[in-house]
């Protein structure tokens, strides 16, 4: 049984770092993401990442009734695009996406949504409860730019994103790998020694 005490002191911690922002380039696609071709467009300075999450979900959400009652989350993050969750059939998976693609913000899309039932609400809580957990963690690392790293647990996976040097690179996958339970981890960081 979890200690509600320390869920809830990490649920906190959690809620914090999630409007964390960070700055992620380009990377390798894989699936059924996009990369739009456009000019470079200056950073509007009033809209930020979590701006552009809420506004994807109030615009997933007025789509269709499937999207509506589906489980997806949009994390934005520096003109990239990561959904994840569950919907009820290809054609919601595609919609969704769809929407993502109607935002002129967004340069990059990973599509990791699953075609299944939404999960249980226990299953979302362990989720919410390895994300917590390994925030935690991460903030305890020394010289991690907070900033620079976004993650999220779903269906007992965990994602990242954001843009780190190697060696920190290495300290975040190595304390990643350290979490039990989890099936695997998808990383969508980009490694770079420039990264400040």
């Amino acid at each position: 049984m979890f200690d509600f005490k320390k869920i809830i002191i990490i649920f906190g911690i959690s809620i914090l770092l999630t409007g964390c922002s960070t700055f992620f380039s380009k990377t390798q696609l894989k699936n059924q993401n996009l990369v739009k071709e456009k000019k470079h467009v200056s950073f509007d300075k009033k809209i930020k990442d979590w701006t552009l999450e809420t506004a994807a979900l109030a615009t997933l959400n007025k789509k269709s009734a499937t999207l509506r009652y589906s489980h997806i989350t949009p994390i934005i993050f520096n003109h990239t695009a990561l959904l994840v969750g569950q919907v009820f059939s290809e054609k919601d998976k595609q919609e969704a996406f769809e929407v993502m693609q109607s935002f002129p913000r967004i340069d990059v899309i990973y599509n990791e949504l699953t075609v299944q039932p939404n999960l249980a609400y226990s299953e979302r809580i362990r989720d919410s409860y390895t994300t917590s957990k390994l925030r935690v963690r991460l903030l305890l690392l020394k010289n991690l730019p907070i900033k620079n790293l976004k993650v999220i647990t779903e269906e007992n996976i965990i994602y990242l994103i954001g843009k780190l040097n190697t060696d920190v690179y290495k300290k975040v996958m190595s304390l990643v790998n350290q979490i039990h339970g989890n099936k695997k981890i998808v990383s969508f960081i980009e490694v770079s020694d420039k990264s400040k």
